[in-house]
């Protein structure tokens, strides 16, 4: 039990990030729930002090988390109406104001910091145009089309770990030998998928190893970024192919024994 506790507070931090701040603001804004009547206090707090006390209970982690919310059982906290009840609690407490001009600067001073003190997500640290329309990047593109143009149709794969997330984007045509499973999330990883990862992340790759473990668990394409490893000259010594370049993405397909 007490290890379920621990993997709650460590969900419960990848959930909150850095924003302690309203997390203390929600918090007083529930115990003001509480006391601006019946109607608030049922609509607002119960709801979220329900939700707190079931996700925050390591029983139900235990039951829920490790079973079906492996590496995202932080998503539930989404489920807890924090906004909403900062919103509604701000605006009831501006409405008992009783003059009118007091209720307007009030509303004025809210604005300005909300304004001030969060951040707009669309900016040029977060948002950039999109290289097309499946709004991945067109390297990710690319290596789909030459695999899928090299094969013939589907095919299973291994690529570095940037191109993990864009390749399910385009197409279920180019299977990946392991996906964001590897880190913990939807499902757990098997041994052999790990012992794939390894291989391809090894710091001095032994190619003959990968190709052959590849191999042996039908794979049929390796995608390397040229740009984070240099490859060996030759690597058809090694039972690769060269398929084609996307990039900095070289396309190998991988030699039977």
């Amino acid at each position: 039990m007490r290890e379920a506790w621990t993997s709650v507070i460590a969900n419960f931090k990848s959930f909150i990030g850095s924003g302690w701040l309203m997390w203390g603001v929600f918090i007083l804004a529930l115990i003001f729930c509480f006391f601006l009547g019946k109607d608030m206090r049922k609509k607002l707090f119960t709801v979220s002090a329900l939700l707190c006390v079931l996700i925050m209970n390591p029983v139900v982690y235990r039951l829920i988390g490790d079973r079906f919310m492996s590496g995202v059982y932080w998503r539930l906290f989404w489920t807890v109406p924090i906004v909403v009840t900062v919103a509604a609690v701000l605006t009831e407490l501006t409405g008992k104001l009783k003059r009118e001009w007091l209720r307007v600067l009030t509303v004025g001073i809210l604005c300005l910091a909300i304004a001030f003190a969060g951040k707009s997500v669309i900016n040029r640290g977060t948002y950039t145009e999109a290289e097309n329309d499946y709004q991945i990047p067109q390297e990710a593109v690319d290596v789909c089309d030459i695999i899928l143009d090299a094969s013939g149709g589907a095919a299973t794969v291994i690529v570095p770990d940037d191109l993990t997330c864009y390749i399910r984007q385009y197409t279920c045509a180019v299977r990946l030998a392991y996906g964001r499973n590897i880190w913990g999330f939807i499902n757990n990883p098997t041994d052999w998928q790990f012992l794939l990862h390894e291989l391809m992340n090894a710091e001095e790759i032994d190619y003959v190893t990968l190709r052959t473990t590849a191999k042996e668990y039908d794979c049929g394409y390796i995608v390397f970024n040229t740009d984070q490893r240099k490859l060996p000259q030759d690597m058809e010594s090694y039972g690769y192919t060269w398929v084609d370049s996307a990039g900095s993405y070289a396309v190998y397909a991988l030699d039977e024994d």
